[in-house]
């Protein structure tokens, strides 16, 4: 079989707190306050300085280009991101070396918003164009309802609520998290919100969990209403209806980063526990063989 190219297309990092200030100037597209950077360097350090981002996006990487040689596949691996090297252009520029004679684009986001996924795709086209158009190309608009991204996000759940002592599933309450967006581009017909909710009926169900709820993080800047709630605002719904534990589950994050890392496993779980809910966050999807085995297949799935 010819080569193909597969991309992987991630927002982008910070790998080192002295790139702060540039990093949040190209996410916002203006000059970052000293308060911005400051409040942006304490969540880093919390983590440990720097975002893991790019390396375990290398990881799926490795990993999915030998399940696809397994299966008989030959095809590179290329890496974008959107706000930090190896750049999206810089990925193209690369395949079109390589000579590909298709390819498939994947963003490592599961859900389509015209802000996250669209914002990805027309950098991608645009990459393409500067360069001639060298290869056609299928993209992956989204993949949040897929069986295989629904097994594996369940599987991560499912883990979390056995470990001991074990959660029961039918009385736990459960927060299947997401990025907030602005709430103006659900009035226009984005599906963002749709396809959250088909993922968290979907893992739900699978596990019967009795008690879902979608919540929001992450916030941006600016004026309007922002999807929500937030995490904090669900836990203490929880809080008042008397539960003692609450499960978070990352179903619109792909890979652990700051948002998962910090926003999560930092503010969240202090919300909790100063109101005395026992905390705990299903893993993200990672490198695991889950998550591995949905692109495998999403390339299947759009090759010739």
């Amino acid at each position: 079989m010819e080569m193909i190219g597969v991309f992987l297309i991630g927002f982008g990092q910070v790998s080192s707190l002295d790139e702060l200030g540039a990093f949040l100037k190209h996410v916002t597209g203006r000059e970052p306050s000293q308060e911005m950077i400051r409040g942006a360097r304490a969540r880093y350090e919390r983590i440990g300085g720097s975002s893991p981002l790019l390396k375990i996006t290398r990881k799926q990487a490795k990993k999915l280009k030998v399940l696809l040689e397994i299966s008989g596949i030959s095809a590179n691996i290329y890496i974008g991101m959107r706000h930090s090297p190896p750049t999206i252009h810089e990925a193209v520029v690369e395949a079109k070396k390589h000579q590909i004679k298709q390819a498939v684009v994947i963003t490592l986001a599961p859900q389509y918003s015209e802000m996250s996924v669209g914002a990805y795709l027309k950098l991608f086209d645009q990459a393409l164009e500067d360069n001639g158009n060298p290869f056609p190309v299928k993209k992956v608009r989204s993949y949040g309802a897929h069986p295989i991204f629904i097994e594996a996000v369940a599987a991560n759940l499912k883990d979390a609520m056995e470990r001991e002592p074990a959660m029961n599933p039918a009385s736990t309450p459960v927060i299947f998290s997401a990025h907030s967006l602005p709430a103006k581009i659900i009035e226009k017909g984005d599906p963002y919100l749709d396809e959250l909710k088909q993922g968290m009926t979907g893992v739900s169900e699978r596990l019967k969990i009795g008690n879902a709820r979608l919540a929001f993080q992450s916030r941006g800047g600016g004026p309007g209403e922002w999807l929500g709630p937030s995490i904090e605002e669900v836990i203490e719904d929880f809080k008042r209806e008397g539960k003692a534990q609450v499960v978070v589950s990352p179903l619109g994050f792909v890979s652990d980063h700051v948002e998962t890392l910090y926003d999560i496993d930092v503010a969240a779980k202090l919300k909790a526990k100063e109101l005395g809910l026992e905390f705990r966050r299903a893993a993200s999807l990672n490198d695991s063989p889950g998550f591995i085995k949905l692109l495998a297949a999403l390339v299947k799935e759009n090759i010739a």
